[in-house]
């Protein structure tokens, strides 16, 4: 994967002639067809504009567009017709197939979540009166012998890392 973070105010995109160009303030990007370098745009701006001559010179080009809302939580995609890779879809397919192998990466992407909130947690606690017992106690309860379980883990988590992000307002 090769993103282009596209992150602030004032964003542009639109096709001049046969170029994709992406203005953002006094920064202009130009991209001739079958010459952009990433393979999607996150789009992290509040303000801008994307014509629709844009969208299909990404489409034709493969680049999927992810918009992001205000607090960083996906808002949209525009995803292209066809992935490239069809192996990659049979490969997925199949895992989720394995109930072992489905299990297992739901796992690993549950515990770096975990591991990520409580980070940020943290470094909060630097500048905070951060209360991580109630977190805490629900990584000591942690089940990953099934997916109920490990979905209702994420959920007390999240619940108890929003909780405590919502005490602070922090600017």
């Amino acid at each position: 994967m090769n993103p282009l973070l596209l992150s602030g105010f004032g964003i542009s995109i639109d096709v001049n002639k046969t170029h994709l160009t992406i203005k953002q303030n006094d920064n202009v990007m130009e991209f001739e067809p079958h010459r952009m370098p990433y393979d999607s745009i996150i789009i992290d701006g509040h303000y801008g504009s994307i014509s629709f001559e844009a969208m299909r010179w990404l489409s034709k080009h493969d680049i999927n567009i992810a918009l992001l809302n205000w607090n960083g939580n996906l808002l949209s995609t525009t995803l292209s017709q066809e992935t490239l890779n069809a192996q990659l879809k049979i490969n997925q397919y199949e895992k989720h197939l394995n109930t072992e192998s489905r299990l297992y990466i739901a796992g690993q992407i549950v515990r770096q979540k975990v591991k990520s909130s409580l980070g940020l947690l943290k470094a909060f606690s630097n500048f905070y009166d951060v209360d991580l017992s109630t977190i805490d106690k629900e990584i000591e309860r942690v089940n990953y012998d099934n997916i109920n379980s490990l979905m209702m883990y994420e959920g007390r988590i999240a619940s108890a890392y929003w909780s405590e992000l919502s005490r602070y307002s922090i600017p």
